[in-house]
């Protein structure tokens, strides 16, 4: 992935955060994530979306 489209997701990212749009947010993850957050890690998905 380039500088430029890891920047452009990066950017969505907030952008999805800030407007509330879970949904989208949910879109840029693979089935098989893992989402480390403090000292939670949430496996897949599916475990993203509940911490959500």
């Amino acid at each position: 992935m380039t500088h430029a489209l890891l920047g452009s997701v990066v950017e969505k990212y907030y952008q999805q955060i800030d407007a509330n749009d879970l949904d989208s947010v949910l879109m840029l993850f693979a089935a098989d994530a893992c989402y480390e957050r403090a000292d939670a890690v949430f496996a897949d998905k599916a475990a993203i979306e509940i911490f959500s």
